[in-house]
């Protein structure tokens, strides 16, 4: 839990976002490696949930936001400030299975298995924190399931089995953590 009361938690084996006011919110993992896929179920739509990757700050990170009016669109956040890399117009729905593959610059979004856009963004190339995104307005009703990450050089996270590797810089898996901004 981070400061202002706003928190992830796991209900029902689902994780969900507590916070139902303006701002945005990320429960990352170092992971352990800059470059993979990192993909979530969308257990439960409700608008501006997503991913977040490649966090280094509060304002500083790659996300995927699914808005119910517009379908699914990809930012970087650098220093506060969001700039679209593309987008795919649908409407998105409870069941949504969202990914993104990053290697490099390199970014392709999939929904529901194939492959929507692709996009480049040279932003924090070597950062290691995946996991959810929200922004405050998707509210209580938010849910997330079967997050994975899995990394190019064999690394990743998978909640059934835990952490497959051990990162060297840390013997024991870092925890989940949340972060406000």
């Amino acid at each position: 839990m981070v400061g202002g009361g706003r928190t992830f938690g796991i209900n029902s084996n689902r994780a969900y976002d507590d916070w139902d006011s303006g701002g945005h919110l990320a429960a990352t993992l170092d992971c352990g490696e800059s470059d993979g896929d990192i993909q979530v179920t969308l257990a439960t739509f409700a608008d501006q949930m997503g991913l977040a990757f490649r966090l280094s700050g509060d304002n500083d990170f790659l996300f995927l936001a699914a808005y119910s009016g517009s379908g699914y669109s990809l930012y970087e956040r650098v220093g506060g400030s969001s700039s679209s890399l593309g987008t795919y117009v649908t409407t998105p729905a409870s069941g949504d299975v969202i990914k993104v593959t990053f290697s490099g610059s390199s970014l392709e979004v999939f929904v529901n298995g194939v492959s929507r856009f692709t996009a480049t963004s040279s932003f924090n190339l070597t950062k290691t924190e995946h996991g959810l995104w929200a922004y405050g307005a998707s509210g209580t009703a938010a849910r997330w399931d079967d997050f994975s990450f899995t990394g190019s050089g064999g690394g990743g996270f998978d909640p059934a089995s835990g952490f497959p590797w051990s990162p060297t810089f840390n013997p024991r898996p870092t925890p989940l953590k949340v972060v406000c901004y």
